[in-house]
């Protein structure tokens, strides 16, 4: 029961349950993924090495390990809903802003943002810091 708590608690605190809102998704065939990846999100919540991320055409895919995917369906966020706010942080990475949830932080490591727009075959848009609205 404590682990159910957690897991939905985390999904809550950090942001997960709200991207689930507007970017649910079924699993699906990425054109490359990456496992065992780390996020932040809202109020320093980690994902640390439990996160597989993919690219596709159609954008950018999050799941958890299954351990830690009660509360985290997976998610696939489409590319005109993603930017880079500001410059990548030495330690912090780089945070990338959601159209339908700009308050929801994502942060990943400046490598693996590199390594999504090589896959995708073209940078992320960038923003200094104003909100995405569609």
């Amino acid at each position: 029961v404590l682990w159910v708590t957690i897991s939905y608690l985390l999904a809550i605190i950090g942001g997960w349950a709200r991207l689930a809102e507007d970017y649910r998704s079924e699993p699906f065939m990425d054109r490359q993924r990456w496992t065992f990846q780390s996020a932040a999100m809202r109020f320093s919540t980690s994902y640390n090495n439990v996160l597989t991320v993919g690219v596709s055409d159609a954008g950018l895919s999050l799941s958890i390990f299954f351990l830690f995917r009660l509360g985290h369906p997976p998610l696939l966020i489409p590319w005109s809903h993603i930017r880079k706010v500001g410059g990548a942080g030495r330690f912090m990475g780089q945070r990338l802003q959601l159209a339908k949830a700009p308050s929801i932080p994502l942060r990943f490591r400046k490598k693996l943002v590199e390594k999504i727009e090589v896959a995708r075959g073209q940078p992320i848009a960038q923003v200094e810091s104003a909100p995405l609205v569609l």
